[in-house]
């Protein structure tokens, strides 16, 4: 790239830098209302209304430790209490920003910490919730650029730069924050009183549990290769899943960094760099890839440089429609000087290209000499044979390989072509399902992937038409991406999908008798020795980006529901699921459930659901069987949503919680045990009536009053010791039991009505005369604020055990 068209170069304007706060903000299913705070960086002497870049951190630690007694953790982290302070994870991107605002643009992050602060409770990981504090600010500036005098009463930071032009808005988010924007995005384009446009968005290493990408809106994702913290790289969702969403030429962009790991885009998550401690998140420093000293490890300062330099991109090709910056995020073989030594890859989709072979369960694979060929599942659906990867270890084979969705079984899969050779010739054969056209693309571009560290597989593209017609377009070349060699201990390499090019030249294909407009299949030529791939798709090329248009959609919405479970008799119960949008064509969503103990599944799913226009609620029930039995307070049953054609999930998680309304069965324990050593003391619990679940009883052991002698660690069998304490070995001399902190359990099965709880003897040949040990069954708030207790005993009780010599 030429060093004129690097977008890490800076611009032209000086920079002003300050901040705002607000009154804070509620947000929906947070208990606290979370800060309206944040850093603008704006160009000086810029005429005009300017584009808007809002950025959003992920979820780090809310608060941090000044001052106090550090032995005393908060019952509460919103607002930051006494001793505490708020994490400025907001001020860790000025680099990007002020890089942004010296070519021309508004920016604006936005602090997140009473999100991050309370987002364990919110279903979708607070995907909504971000999504509602990004867009109250940009509902703010929109009103302050509505007019001179709503101008006159803006912050005076706002006031200081130029007003925005909220036609063109940028959305960057880091992490949990990338999903935030994306649910923005979503909303942004569904809601008629928005006064802004969503353009583009750049997803720093985001989540994306939920894995409904905006439809419609031009999306490049930084994947950085040593993420210790989302190491799956799930990002790579918001391609993959989009692909085959909607009639959609967005431009969708993976960017993969070697060397860069989740926390350092941002300052105020790297040590020595941040006001609050942080750290390295990639977890082995020993790692050979990603190690801290490993020879393409990034330092921080190089992380951020890539990362500034790839916003400016995104700002420049996804808002901008800056073509002579587009090679940056569309695959091509290019980099920019800004971005230093650092190895990026990238693919894409969308722009100026025609699907010529997405994969699917219908396509037709046949093979000559060698090859052998198939199309397998990308994910694990009942058949694990069809698996592509079958990969069950922590890393897995991801990111296009991903893992199991909530380990919710029958979501929809893709497929993608496996082709594998041992020596040069012969041909795998993929048969579209139609004759597609490629006449007007000058490139044949295919992701494809091989597997970690594996050695550079080449192979020959050629195409077929409807009359038998073959050309050979070229050969491409794959080299596995890096990796350590013991995937146990080591970070064992990406299955990540790497863009290949040959060239469609229509003279060579006229002269060959090669119709363009009627290709009917694409055969892969081995050429090296041997070698596996797995190509993802192949798209006929042009560069550029196609029109600017909208594109409509409908988001799916699953409420939450709690009903009393009843004594008697079934019902039926409507779960309260929502359609929001307008599109005059068929949309499909795919609904799932999970039974996690409930034994109670919606009627019919999972179903791919066919939604019609107009459509504004769906049809789920789920059936609810009544009886005198307790069971746990709130059995949950969960349904998922997501988009398959025309649709995304909003609220993509929700349910029904029954509510169990019978009373908890009395417990009684036998209070005193007596047992000869090498046998064991056994406490019997036993329940007024069975109970539908686990009922178990913690016993706390301690200390035995004064006369009795304590039962020591010398006194139980070593294996039990080890097991129940964690140690690594017999503590020399013997300590008494309770110094141990040793917690003993009762289970009671369901429909059972008693348990046990043993503990074991050894057996010696000393003479040490009556043993004792003491117990506590601790009452409701005893152990510490908040702890339950057992259900049926609200007291609490003490129990003993004596012990005498074996005769």
């Amino acid at each position: 790239m030429r060093a004129s068209a690097d977008p890490g170069r800076p611009g032209p304007y000086r920079t002003r830098t300050g901040e705002y706060t607000l009154a804070d903000l509620p947000v929906t299913g947070l208990p606290v209302p979370v800060e309206m705070t944040a850093v603008v960086v704006a160009p000086v002497g810029a005429s005009g209304k300017r584009p808007l870049a809002l950025f959003l951190h992920g979820r780090h630690e809310p608060c941090y430790f000044v001052d106090g007694d550090p032995d005393t953790f908060p019952d509460s982290f919103w607002p930051c209490p006494a001793g505490w302070a708020p994490v400025p994870s907001y001020r860790g991107y000025l680099q990007s920003q002020e890089l942004l605002a010296s070519q021309g643009w508004l920016t604006v992050s936005v602090s997140a910490n009473g999100i991050n602060a309370q987002d364990f409770a919110a279903d979708d990981g607070g995907a909504l919730a971000r999504s509602e504090l990004v867009r109250a600010h940009l509902a703010r500036w929109a009103s302050w650029a509505a007019s001179d005098a709503a101008w006159a009463s803006a912050p005076e930071v706002v006031r200081a730069g130029p007003r925005p032009n909220l036609s063109k808005v940028l959305l960057v988010g880091h992490s949990r924050g990338g999903e935030g924007v994306n649910r923005a995005a979503v909303d942004s384009a569904l809601d008629p009183a928005a006064r802004w446009k969503v353009k583009g968005q750049l997803l720093l290493a985001p989540t994306a549990f939920g894995r409904n990408p905006a439809p419609g809106v031009p999306t490049a994702v930084v994947l950085p290769y040593c993420d210790g913290d989302v190491f799956d790289l799930q990002g790579q969702d918001y391609l993959d899943d989009a692909r085959d969403l909607a009639t959609d030429r967005s431009l969708r962009s993976a960017v993969l960094v070697l060397g860069a790991n989740h926390n350092f885009f941002n300052t105020e998550w790297t040590p020595g760099e941040s006001v609050a401690p942080s750290f390295d998140d990639w977890f082995d420093d020993a790692d050979p890839t990603c190690g801290a000293t490993a020879p393409g490890r990034l330092s921080p300062a190089e992380q951020r440089a890539v990362g500034a330099t790839y916003v400016a991109a995104a700002a420049r090709v996804l808002v901008g429609r800056d073509t002579t910056v587009e090679p940056l995020l569309d695959g091509s073989a290019v980099r920019a000087p800004s971005a230093g030594r650092a190895v990026v890859l990238t693919h894409a989709l969308g722009a100026r290209r025609d699907a010529l072979l997405r994969p699917g369960a219908t396509t037709s694979v046949t093979t000559t000499g060698t090859a052998r060929a198939r199309t397998c599942d990308t994910e694990a659906v009942a058949d694990r044979t069809r698996l592509c990867v079958d990969d069950d270890s922590l890393f897995g084979a991801t990111p296009h390989f991903p893992l199991d969705f909530f380990g919710v079984g029958g979501a929809p899969v893709r497929q993608v072509v496996e082709v594998g050779w041992s020596r040069r010739g012969g041909a795998a054969r993929v048969r579209l399902d139609r004759p597609v056209s490629v006449s007007g693309d000058d490139t044949l571009a295919l992701r494809v992937v091989v597997p970690p560290n594996a050695a550079r597989a080449r192979f020959g593209v050629r195409l077929v038409d409807a009359d038998g017609s073959r050309l050979v377009l070229g050969d491409a070349s794959v080299t596995g991406l890096p990796g350590g060699s013991d995937p146990a201990t080591q970070m064992p390499g990406k299955y990540w999908g790497q863009e290949v090019r040959v060239r469609i030249d229509a003279k060579k294909a006229s002269a060959a008798g090669l119709d363009l407009r009627k290709v009917v299949a694409v055969e892969v030529l081995p050429r090296s020795a041997a070698g596996k791939i797995w190509v993802l798709d192949a798209w006929g090329r042009r560069p550029g980006l196609a029109a600017d248009r909208t594109v409509p959609f409908l988001r799916v919405d699953v409420g939450r529901l709690t009903v009393e479970e009843g004594d008697a008799g079934t019902r039926d119960v409507r779960l309260p699921i929502s359609v929001t949008g307008r599109i005059d064509r068929t949309a499909r969503v795919w609904l799932g459930s999970a039974d996690f103990g409930t034994g109670t599944l919606p009627a019919g799913l999972p179903q791919v659901v066919r939604i019609a226009p107009g459509t504004r609620h769906l049809d789920v029930t789920v059936p609810v069987v009544g009886n005198t039995l307790d069971d746990e307070d709130l059995l949950q049953v969960p349904v998922f949503a997501r988009g398959v054609r025309n649709a995304v999930g909003g609220d993509w998680i929700g349910g029904l919680a029954i509510a169990d309304d019978d009373p908890s069965p009395d417990v009684t324990i036998t209070p005193t045990a007596t047992a000869v050593e090498g046998t064991s003391l056994v406490w019997t619990v036993t329940l007024s009536a069975p109970s539908n679940r686990f009922v178990s009883v913690d016993m706390l052991v301690q200390p035995v009053a004064a006369p009795g002698r304590e039962l020591d660690s010398d006194d139980v069998p070593e294996d039990w010791l080890l097991a129940q304490t964690g140690l690594d070995a017999r503590p020399v001399p013997p300590v008494p039991l309770s110094e141990l902190g040793l917690f003993l359990g009762a289970f009671v099965e369901p429909g059972a009505t008693t348990g046990t709880a043993e503990i074991p003897l050894a057996a010696d040949a000393t003479v040490e005369g009556t043993e004792q040990v003491s117990l506590r069954v601790p009452a409701p708030d005893e152990l510490f604020p908040g702890y339950p207790g057992t259900p049926g005993l609200p007291a609490g009780a003490d129990l003993t055990g004596t012990v005498t010599d074996a005769p």
